[in-house]
C-alpha cells in the first residue's frame, strides 16, 4: 500500500541510468504547494527526467515523464493536487555525475 511522501527533501548522486530520488509530494499546510528542483552536473552527459504520479487510496498509479533536463538547472515545481508526487530519474546516462535535489 503506498501513501503520499511527507518528507522535505529527496536528493540523489546518479552516475548511471536508471537511478532514481524518492517521491515528494508539494503538497502541505502550506498554501503554495511548490518544491524546488536543483540539478547539477560534473561533466554529466545524459538525460534526466522529473517524473510525477499519483497516490489514489493507498494505491500509486505509474509515474509519467513531464520534462527532461540535459543542462543545470533550477526551477519551482507547483502542483495543488494533494494527491501527486514528483521524482527526478536519471533516464540516459552517458558520462560525468548529476547531483540532484526536490525540497519544500
Amino acid at each position: 500500500m503506498a501513501t503520499i511522501s511527507k518528507v522535505d527533501k529527496v536528493d540523489a548522486t546518479f552516475t548511471a541510468a536508471d537511478q532514481v530520488t524518492g517521491w515528494i509530494s508539494p503538497y502541505d499546510a502550506n498554501p503554495i504547494h511548490i518544491i524546488d528542483m536543483g540539478i547539477t552536473g560534473t561533466s554529466f552527459v545524459g538525460t534526466i527526467m522529473l517524473q510525477k504520479r499519483q497516490v489514489i487510496n493507498g494505491v500509486a498509479t505509474t509515474e509519467v515523464d513531464v520534462e527532461s533536463f540535459t543542462e543545470d538547472t533550477q526551477q519551482m515545481v507547483e502542483d495543488p493536487v494533494p494527491s501527486v508526487e514528483y521524482r527526478l530519474k536519471c533516464s540516459a546516462f552517458t558520462s560525468g555525475t548529476a547531483y540532484v535535489e526536490l525540497y519544500k
